[in-house]
């Protein structure tokens, strides 16, 4: 939800938590704002001219050396991290996180409609393989041979979602599936929250917006990248979807789908597609957090 106007009142009482929808909150005191991007934590902080102090709490932040972390380092003071995924995971705080990349292979007929068709096209890129029937029909199997809840985000909702939805009602007959896009009620999302909780045979399929931050649910055992970013914000708030820990949840797994299309001719440089390309930045921000990745191939006909 974006904020559509600001205007300024004359209030001296307490300020209270705003609750935003989609559960994004921002407290407006200058003690906390959940998901405040840099310049918006500048701001905030310059408004808050009375408060005694500004603390600032995430487990995503920029990174050293660039614009947005200076901006918060101006805003908030220094960046103190107090400790890690893996203590975290150590101290059993969190649910352990096992990666598997999984890439999918396309035959070369695909490859070249993607670079003939796509090139320097990163929305249309999405939109031939989402729509790919072997992808979709390999996540429907994938969907089929896990126990327990599962979480599948994906990006877009006429082009990817619905198209999803469609397929895994088809072809995961045994499981439940449940659909969250950003025209769900609030109270409908909280009423799914419920029901997960409670039972074991779910599929969730939601989009990035609706639930990579802001809704907890511990009884999730896996997710699945259905769609891929690079951002590190993204990739580890969603992350932050499964680390939730319950009395029988140890481990999350998480299956990341990455689209390998890339072509290379004979005397011309490898055409790298967009998915290949943001899975580097994944397995990197994967490697800079310690956390166990195990990558592995699958054919896409």
């Amino acid at each position: 939800m974006k904020i559509k106007s600001i205007r300024k009142i004359h209030y001296a009482g307490d300020v209270k938590n705003l609750s935003v929808e989609d559960n994004h909150n921002y407290i407006a005191g200058g003690d906390e704002a959940h998901l405040a991007k840099a310049t918006s934590l500048k701001n905030i902080s310059a408004w808050c001219t009375s408060a005694a102090h500004r603390i600032g709490m995430s487990g995503t932040y920029p990174d050293a050396g660039n614009a947005d972390y200076l901006t918060v380092v101006g805003a908030l003071g220094p960046i103190k991290k107090y400790i890690t995924y893996q203590e975290m995971a150590d101290k059993g705080y969190i649910a352990r996180l096992k990666i598997f990349s999984v890439i999918l292979d396309y035959d070369q007929e695909f490859r070249m409609r993607i670079k003939n068709e796509c090139y320097k096209d990163y929305p249309g890129e999405g939109d031939l393989i989402h729509n790919h029937p072997g992808r979709n029909m390999f996540i429907s199997k994938l969907v089929n041979n896990l126990d327990k809840n599962v979480l599948i985000l994906f990006t877009k909702i006429e082009k990817h979602g619905l198209v999803l939805k469609k397929h895994l009602e088809q072809h995961c007959k045994e499981k439940s599936i449940i659909y969250i896009d950003g025209d769900t009620p609030t109270m409908e999302r909280e009423r799914f929250r419920r029901i997960a909780e409670e039972r074991n045979d779910l599929v969730i399929l939601a989009s990035y917006g609706t639930f990579s931050t802001g809704i907890s649910i511990k009884n999730i055992h896996h997710v699945i990248f259905a769609s891929g970013y690079k951002s590190k914000y993204k990739v580890l708030q969603s992350i932050g979807r499964g680390l939730r820990k319950m009395k029988d949840k140890f481990v999350i797994h998480l299956y990341d789908l990455i689209d390998d299309c890339k072509t290379k001719k004979k005397g011309e440089p490898a055409y790298i597609n967009y998915s290949l390309q943001h899975y580097d930045e994944r397995k990197i921000l994967y490697e800079n957090n310690n956390f166990e990745n195990k990558e592995m191939r699958y054919p896409i006909k």
